[in-house]
């Protein structure tokens, strides 16, 4: 499992673009996680949460992320999905 902390991840960050080419162009890699500070917006195919400042949260694969607030969290994801959805991230960051 890989154990990510994340800070200053701004108000307005849309996950989404990072996902492209992948099934769906939705992020594969299940999470838990907790939100410290913030609120976030997780989109499905059929559904929408909102998951703020002191909740825990359970992502299963097939999402996207919107930041409606400055987010600060710990997210907890198993290493081989992750690092095949972080390949398809890197390539799309790069072409942003």
């Amino acid at each position: 499992m890989n154990i990510g902390y994340y800070s200053g991840i701004p108000k307005g960050f849309d996950s989404g673009p990072y996902f492209r080419g992948l099934a769906g162009n939705l992020c594969q890699s299940p999470h838990w996680g907790y939100v410290i500070r913030g609120r976030l917006l997780v989109r499905y195919p059929d559904r929408e949460e909102t998951i703020e400042a002191g909740e825990v949260f359970y992502s299963p694969a097939g999402h996207s992320v919107l930041h409606l607030e400055e987010t600060e969290m710990i997210e907890i994801s198993p290493e081989r999905e992750l690092e095949s959805v972080m390949q398809v991230w890197r390539s799309n960051a790069k072409s942003r």
